[in-house]
């Protein structure tokens, strides 16, 4: 039963930390981007970037869900 709980946590973490490497590197890309294109794919990059928090955070409120069953 440990090894489930420690397995859960470390997969919980590398969630998070992949979560944040895509926001960085959707950052990096909106900086470049929107200096060679303006305002339209500023918007776009925006938009991914929500869409992907908006599924991490779905994924971790499910995940909770189950917890307290």
């Amino acid at each position: 039963m440990l090894n489930l709980i420690c397995s859960k946590s470390i997969f919980l973490n590398s969630v998070k930390l992949t979560g944040e490497r895509v926001a960085d590197h959707l950052s990096f890309m909106a900086a470049f981007l929107i200096e060679r294109t303006g305002r339209l794919v500023q918007l776009q990059v925006f938009y991914v970037t929500m869409q992907i928090i908006r599924i991490i955070w779905n994924f971790h409120e499910n995940d909770e869900e189950i917890d307290t069953n």
